[in-house]
């Protein structure tokens, strides 16, 4: 093999796409079932966000538990198959399906936020990327109506990020920048990418606004315990604050958490994680069952969540 050869991203996370809906794993049963009963019923549906920016980076070998799937139409076919595990309807018109382990999201493309507030044009399955608040999160994948069928990828930025290492926002209208503020950071972390000027002015503008401990609770409500306390939190606003006052124009990353211990005091160090444990946060983690509103919707709280 040539010592420069090119690995084609978008090929590795089709190949991986289709190898974990395919899967005959039997942990992933019965997700499988799932995305087969929706085609069958004559549904078109994607895969999208956290789900495949795992798949991406971390492989097949890590198994998101919460995915999100978006359909072209909640028929009723659709919705007596899924009735038995729905949890709960959201505000957004979404359903909260549990499955065996999985946690599911899903909803109509239609019902898309941006779409129904008509902020993003078109509706379509390639403007579904465009819709997220981060560019990690702009990706979709078309699951395939016939097994071996090549997987349709749409993405709006979402393999630049990955190639640069730095979150960015990607559609910055939402409704709740506080949920925003706390996926921004969270993500970053587990990453370990950057997060771009732009973002960052976003996190100091809105580190000024919002309530700490309605971040925790958010965390709370998402994870069924807090992850990253009042003070972690604030000590990576002011990291970012102070290095961007230096340096206004470059990406800047959160600390690491050995560095984090030496200043927090030791109430809030159980919260980080061990050093060298595989325990992270992102919008998607499976740490706990999701409880109450979860963090892709918002929290129940002031206009900032």
């Amino acid at each position: 093999m040539a010592e420069n050869s090119y690995v084609n991203p978008k090929a590795v996370l089709r190949r991986r796409a289709a190898e974990f809906i395919a899967a005959e794993a039997a942990h992933r049963n019965p997700l499988k079932p799932l995305l087969q009963a929706i085609g069958r019923l004559g549904e078109t549906a994607f895969l999208f966000g956290g789900t495949l920016r795992d798949l991406m980076l971390r492989g097949l070998g890590h198994d998101p538990h919460d995915v999100d799937i978006v359909v072209a139409k909640l028929t009723p076919d659709l919705l007596s198959y899924l009735g038995p595990h729905i949890r709960r309807k959201t505000r957004f018109g979404g359903l909260e399906v549990s499955i065996g382990h999985w946690d599911l999201d899903i909803w109509e493309l239609s019902d898309t936020w941006a779409f129904r507030e008509r902020l993003v044009a078109g509706g379509g399955f390639g403007d579904l990327p465009k819709t997220t608040f981060l560019n990690v999160q702009a990706i979709a994948a078309e699951v395939p109506s016939s097994q071996g069928a090549t997987v349709r990828l749409a993405e709006h930025g979402f393999f630049r990020a990955i190639r640069q290492r730095t979150v960015d926002i990607n559609f910055e209208d939402n409704p709740f920048p506080g949920h925003c503020l706390l996926t921004a950071l969270t993500t970053a972390y587990s990453l370990g990418f950057a997060l771009s000027p732009r973002l960052i002015r976003y996190v100091l503008h809105y580190g000024n606004k919002v309530d700490m401990q309605e971040l925790c609770l958010c965390q709370a409500r998402r994870y069924g315990r807090i992850l990253y306390g009042q003070d972690v939190l604030q000590a990576w606003i002011a990291h970012l604050a102070r290095h961007h006052r230096e340096t206004p124009s470059l990406p800047i990353p959160l600390p690491r958490h050995r560095v984090l211990q030496h200043s927090l005091p030791w109430s809030q160090q159980h919260i980080l994680p061990r050093s060298g444990s595989s325990e992270t946060i992102q919008d998607d983690d499976p740490i706990a069952p999701k409880q109450q509103e979860p963090l892709t919707h918002g929290c129940r709280q002031k206009s900032l969540f």
